[in-house]
């Protein structure tokens, strides 16, 4: 049995979480500037596009190649990479990177060892 007082503030919660829940995607999204990708999709509302305007129709041939990154490893893999504040992270099959995304040099490493794998 519910008392006056929970049926008043039930009606005003319910549509604050009515109009928070309703809010577009794009205002939720973790994209701090325009420069960041920091979730596999770019935004929460997935809309994989990027705002910037540096490359162009005009100018995308003249694109070279600046750095690469070897994680060392002997495994094929594909990665989402995540870029925030200048910083790519990936992920392998055994570590986590953060590398400068201009110089592709390595800020942090973190691996992973699996115990061997033992036959039955």
């Amino acid at each position: 049995m519910t008392t006056r007082i929970e049926r008043r503030l039930a009606a005003p919660i319910c549509t604050a979480l009515v109009l928070v829940g309703f809010a577009p995607l794009s205002a939720q999204s973790p994209a701090s500037t325009a420069n960041d990708w920091p979730t596999y999709n770019r935004t929460y509302a997935g809309d994989r596009y990027s705002p910037l305007t540096d490359i162009t129709t005009a100018n995308v041939a003249r694109l070279r190649q600046v750095c690469t990154f070897d994680t060392g490893e002997q495994v094929s893999f594909q990665t989402g990479p995540v870029v925030v504040n200048g910083v790519m992270y990936l992920t392998s099959d055994r570590a986590t990177f953060a590398i400068d995304a201009a110089t592709c040099a390595v800020k942090w490493k973190q691996g992973v060892s699996f115990p061997p794998r033992r036959c039955r």
